[in-house]
């Protein structure tokens, strides 16, 4: 795909994404006064779920049961 002519920048130099998942938000802000090459800072707050839901590997094993002889 090409395009052609000039692009017009936008009169707004701040400006911030927000990007939520089931578990995080994610807000991205970004400063074209300061850089043009990515987000000046980025914030990610996990949702209260998120602890609950976490597991680890231990948990996904089921346990064994002792054999008797």
């Amino acid at each position: 795909m090409s395009t052609s002519g000039t692009t017009k920048m936008s009169e707004s130099l701040k400006f911030e994404r927000v990007y939520e998942t089931e578990y995080s938000k994610s807000v991205w802000k970004y400063d074209y006064s300061i850089t043009k090459n990515g987000p000046v800072s980025v914030s990610i707050s996990h949702k209260k779920d998120f602890v609950d839901k976490k597991q680890t590997l231990g948990d996904l094993v089921p346990k064994k049961k002792g054999r008797k002889k």
